[in-house]
């Protein structure tokens, strides 16, 4: 059995675990898996690379006033001010060096 097919029919089977309980947090339930079933290492990572794709993603709805509002926008408020300083010294060189010219 190669490699690639062992990983499949392992995550195939995690599934099947993890359908028992749906609400579960995906990632507690597969180490709950992988140390019943004695996975470890590379093989461990490779089955839930396959496995994680096979629960669709929670959508998180933040209200404008919660705290998680708060720190969402405060760390978008530092990502554009950084993005800004650096915005401006790509231009100060590129003045400079048409100015050189």
């Amino acid at each position: 059995m190669s490699k690639k097919s062992f990983y499949r029919e392992q995550a195939e089977r995690f599934r099947d675990y993890a359908g028992e309980n749906p609400n579960g947090n995906l990632l507690s339930l597969f180490e709950e898996w992988a140390e019943s079933e004695n996975v470890h290492g590379r093989d461990r990572h490779e089955i839930w690379r396959i496995a994680r794709a096979s629960k669709p993603a929670q959508v998180v709805i933040i209200s404008d006033t919660s705290d998680d509002y708060v720190r969402l926008f405060a760390a978008i408020d530092i990502l554009v001010q950084a993005y800004a300083i650096r915005l401006d010294r790509i231009m100060v060189k590129r003045k400079n060096k048409l100015d050189k010219t």
